[in-house]
């Protein structure tokens, strides 16, 4: 190929050649053209092997697996259909809500992402036909996500076209969307689940918190009070109050069991971005607009510590799970980790130029995890030390939440899309156990700086 000559000319399709793709072992080249034709050809002899029928319209995409077993294809049609690389039998059809633009299989062959038409990215798994580590598109962005204690369940919302819904996330569908009786809007910007797993909390564009039984999708209690977007929900630890904070500027608690306001906490110059309680339950942190990060008794509704860094708007706040450590997420790029007890600041990571929206400890209080724009980051959270970082989403990315065994992460962004991340991978060993058993060869210069960040330049795979 050094030569540049023109090896062969393939003729046989009778209109536009959409997508072309080798082979793993370089001999089959396939072909899928708008004449909804996929064709096989030789690519010592440039002759047709074998021309398949993919696509009722047209062939948008075609794809190998990383045998070379499988060949999967789509287009026009809401099928994506895997064949039998060798004979050209057809193994499965997948069903699509739409015509289907792009395919991608994944390293182990198993999964394969296809991308349609209208905006959806879907994760199938070849060997069941379900898909299930994407959520389908939502118009308009991911404002907020919370997984249930169980981790069973998601509820997302999105704040611009009046979306709360409730997601199945080994199935990745869409259980039921909530929308209150007394037809009051659903613009939701903040969701939280109890702790009991039965009750849901919500905050408004209109400045309503309202609590929902999540079995029937029903409001429990609307609780009226805030004047503005409500940006936040967070329940105690022992689930008896709940948090709420606004661009009212304030934050109000309430008596989950009977709905009534039990004090108002007040920031006098801006609007409360966000809320967090401590572990303990007995102190409340903020984040604002005003770019502090206050600490409040939560008994008392006392201001105990005004927290000051952040050159711009603080985003996010959330406590380790020992509470020993406060992170906030900032406008100006920044994650900050304090301690609470002295009220001091400890460390201060750099995350994204266009600012870091969201902050979560996992579980075990191991990783600390920040959505920005649009990139998500992981950081050991005793070292600072980054562990990696996710590049999947197109814009910002608003909320992060880790399932209850830390091994799920998922992240609400607003290009319409909730994503499912498995994070065992983020451990080092275990990330260079299962790259070296996918890719059978040393990772180059610019993969260690992709895949293991601030890891060991020695080779990582054995020969």
């Amino acid at each position: 190929m050094a030569s540049g000559v023109l090896l062969h000319i393939l003729t046989g399709h009778t209109e536009t050649a959409a997508a072309v793709t080798f082979s793993p072992d370089g001999r089959t080249l396939a072909t899928a053209s708008t004449d909804a034709t996929v064709r096989l050809w030789d690519v010592d002899s440039g002759r047709t092997g074998r021309t398949l029928n993919a696509d009722k319209y047209s062939a948008l995409s075609v794809r190998f697996s990383p045998d070379g077993r499988t060949l999967a294809t789509a287009g026009g049609e809401r099928f994506v259909r895997l064949w039998d690389a060798s004979t050209g039998r057809l193994r499965e059809n997948f069903t699509e809500t739409g015509p289907t633009r792009s395919l991608a299989f994944s390293p182990d062959g198993r999964p394969v992402a296809t991308g349609g038409i209208e905006g959806s990215v879907r994760v199938w798994d070849v060997t069941t036909g379900r898909t299930n580590d994407i959520l389908p598109l939502q118009p308009g962005g991911v404002l907020a996500v919370a997984f249930s204690p169980d981790g069973r369940t998601i509820a997302s919302s999105n704040g611009h076209n009046e979306t709360l819904s409730l997601w199945d996330v080994a199935r990745a569908e869409n259980l039921q969307p909530l929308t209150p009786a007394d037809g009051g809007p659903v613009s939701v910007a903040a969701v939280a689940f109890h702790k009991d797993g039965r009750t849901l909390a919500t905050g408004a564009h209109d400045g309503t918190v309202r609590l929902w039984d999540r079995a029937t999708g029903r409001v429990r209690r609307t609780l009226t009070g805030h004047t503005d977007f409500v940006r936040s929900a967070s329940f105690s630890p022992d689930g008896r109050i709940l948090a709420t904070s606004s661009n009212d500027r304030t934050v109000r608690l309430w008596n989950v069991a009977d709905g009534r306001s039990l004090r108002t906490l007040t920031n006098r110059t801006e609007g409360i971005l966000s809320a967090a309680f401590s572990p303990d339950g007995r102190t409340l942190a903020t984040g604002g607009i005003d770019r502090t990060v206050r600490l409040w008794d939560s008994d008392t509704g006392r201001l105990d510590a005004t927290l000051t860094g952040h050159t711009r708007a603080v985003w996010s706040v959330a406590y380790s799970p020992d509470g020993r450590t406060l992170a906030s997420a900032g406008d100006d790029g920044t994650v900050r980790l304090w301690d609470p007890a002295r009220r001091t600041a400890r460390t201060t990571l750099l995350g994204d130029t266009e600012g870091e929206m969201s902050v979560t400890f996992s579980p075990d209080g191991r990783t600390l995890v920040a959505g920005g724009a649009p990139t998500v980051r992981l950081w050991d959270a005793e070292t600072g030390t980054l562990l990696g970082s996710l590049h999947a989403h197109t814009r910002w990315v608003g909320a992060v939440t880790f399932s209850p065994d830390g091994r799920i992460l998922a992240t609400g962004s607003d290009d319409g899309t909730i994503r499912l991340w498995n994070l065992d991978l983020y451990h080092p060993t275990e990330a260079i156990n299962r790259i070296c058993r996918t890719v059978r060869r040393d990772l180059t210069h610019e993969e260690r700086t992709t895949y293991l960040a601030n890891q060991s330049s020695d080779p990582v795979c054995s020969s």
